[in-house]
């Protein structure tokens, strides 16, 4: 099962300034038994920015998954995204 949690931090329209910052947090929660699927949580908590100049955008996204059990064995993974249009 999965849950996010979004919220907009700050943002303005391309007459102020074009951009958009959000914080979210995602957590899994185990529905599956030990031998089909994860055992713990999983909590991930991101911030996300973007800013446009006329018709060029960049948005990004950086965030790190934080198991609540067995880290020793899951890790720390980070996820870092960069998108241009």
């Amino acid at each position: 099962m999965i849950f996010l949690l979004k919220y907009r931090a700050a943002a303005g329209n391309p007459e102020k300034g074009n951009y958009v910052v959000t914080a979210m947090l995602v957590a899994t929660v185990p529905t599956g038994s030990y031998t089909n699927g994860a055992t713990d949580a999983v909590l991930t908590p991101t911030l996300a920015l973007g800013k446009g100049w006329g018709n060029f955008d960049l948005q990004g996204a950086a965030g790190v998954s934080i198991p609540t059990g067995q880290r020793d064995v899951l890790g720390t993974p980070t996820l870092l995204n960069l998108t241009a249009q």
